[in-house]
C-alpha cells in the first residue's frame, strides 16, 4: 500500500497533463466490499465453509478430471449448484475485521466455486477430446467445430457461454500423437 501510494504520487508529480481519474467507481466498488465484509462477518449461524471447499475439491476431481462424460459432468455442474447454495448460508467463527485469514479463505471459496461453474460449463458444451482432456462420450479431437476460445460472461446475472475464433499463427494445429 505504501509504496502504491509513493508511485502514484510520483506519476502525479511528472505527468502535469494527465487527467485524474474519476474516483467514485473505485470508492463505489470499496463501499461495496466493505458492506459484504460487514454481512459476512455478522452470520452467526449455518455451516463451516471448510467442508464446502472439501466437497468442492471433490466434486471437481470426481466429474471433470481427466477423463469426462456429458453426464457425470451435468451431474457436477448440479453439485456446483447445490455447494454455492450451502455457501450463500455459510459461516466462520473469527469475527474480526482485519486479519482474518478466515475471510480471506472464506472470499476465495466464493470465487472458486464461481470459477468452477465457468469451468463445468466450458466443458460440457466443448463436445470433443483436445489436448489431455479426454471425452469418454467424444473420443475424437473437432477441430472444425471447436477450434475456439470458450468464452464465458456474465449477463443479468446469468452465465452465457460464448466462442470466439482462434488466430492460427504459421503452424496449423495437428493432433497430439506419443
Amino acid at each position: 500500500m505504501v509504496f502504491g501510494r509513493i508511485v502514484a504520487d510520483k506519476i502525479i508529480e511528472e505527468i502535469p497533463n494527465a487527467e485524474k481519474p474519476e474516483t467514485e467507481p473505485v470508492m463505489g466498488a470499496v463501499r461495496s466490499m466493505h458492506n459484504k465484509i460487514e454481512t459476512i462477518l455478522q452470520r452467526d449461524d449455518g455451516e463451516k465453509f471448510f467442508s464446502i471447499k472439501t466437497d468442492l475439491t471433490v466434486t471437481m476431481q470426481e466429474k471433470f478430471g481427466i477423463f469426462r462424460d456429458n453426464d457425470t459432468m451435468k451431474e457436477g455442474l448440479h453439485e456446483i449448484g447445490q455447494l454455492k447454495e450451502r455457501f450463500s448460508k455459510s459461516c466462520f467463527n473469527n469475527k474480526e475485521p482485519t486479519y482474518n485469514h478466515a475471510l480471506i479463505q472464506f472470499l476465495e471459496l466464493e470465487a472458486m466455486l464461481k470459477i468452477a461453474e465457468v469451468v463445468a460449463m466450458g466443458a460440457i458444451e466443448r463436445r470433443e477430446s483436445r489436448g489431455s482432456h479426454k471425452r469418454n462420450d467424444y473420443p475424437d479431437r473437432d477441430d472444425e467445430n471447436f477450434l475456439k476460445h470458450t468464452i464465458i460472461n456474465m449477463k443479468d446475472g446469468k452465465l452465457v457461454l460464448n466462442y470466439k475464433p482462434v488466430k492460427l499463427g504459421m503452424f496449423k494445429p495437428k493432433e497430439r500423437v506419443y
